[in-house]
């Protein structure tokens, strides 16, 4: 299998999430946020840098209960 495209690289992942609009984006588009709920259970994140546009890049850290 030969990937051509950043489209044969990509995964879409969707959910319904209920609530008000402006509230929910800035759960996704606000790094103090997203980095609150980002992750399972136990876990915590540290953000080294947030870029939240077309093309940007979120660099963190995951870590562990252990």
């Amino acid at each position: 299998m030969t990937l051509t495209n950043e489209s044969d690289r990509e995964i879409v992942i969707s959910r319904l999430i209920e609530g008000p609009r402006p509230i929910v984006f800035r759960a996704y588009s606000d790094v103090e946020h997203l980095s609150q709920w980002w992750g399972p259970d136990g876990f915590t994140t540290s953000t080294q840098s947030f870029d939240f546009r077309v093309g940007g890049a979120w660099d963190f850290i995951m870590h562990g209960p252990d």
